[in-house]
């Protein structure tokens, strides 16, 4: 699980850089990741998270706490939040988490990122970070 969180984590850091997001940046021992996008939108907080067969519950509940401690010690109100799974999750959970707004977005181990949800969809477009990224991120 840590090598698949590392992966994820790299990749998506390899995404948002080739997509132009700027202050990409990794907390040690504190938040995943956090960047700015290109147009200047707020700041988004990533939490990864990899899911087995039989961890969704807790690996949720995990990150939707860890996303607004991050965001109340770390960061500021107006920071988005982005939970980053490795597989998909329960239409019910996706709805709590919109609910909440936070937006998920799947990058699976050997796929491309895909954001799930209206939120999601709203923030990113339906293929992350695609749009702007270049070529050379089909190989990622």
């Amino acid at each position: 699980a840590n090598d698949e969180h590392r992966s994820t984590l790299e990749r998506l850091a390899a995404l948002l850089s080739a997509a132009g997001w700027t202050e990409v940046e990794e907390i040690p021992a504190a938040v995943d990741l956090w960047a700015t996008d290109p147009l200047r939108r707020p700041r988004v907080i990533f939490e990864i998270k990899t899911l087995s067969g039989s961890n969704e519950v807790h690996q949720c509940r995990a990150a939707l706490a860890q996303l607004l401690e991050y965001r109340f010690f770390y960061g500021s109100e107006t920071d988005r939040l982005c939970i980053v799974l490795t597989r998909p999750i329960a239409d019910r959970r996706r709805a709590l988490f919109e609910q909440m707004s936070v937006a998920i977005v799947v990058i699976p181990v050997n796929g491309e990122p895909t954001a799930v949800g209206n939120l999601a969809h709203e923030w990113f477009g339906p293929n992350p970070w695609r749009r702007q990224a270049s070529p050379h991120l089909d190989k990622c």
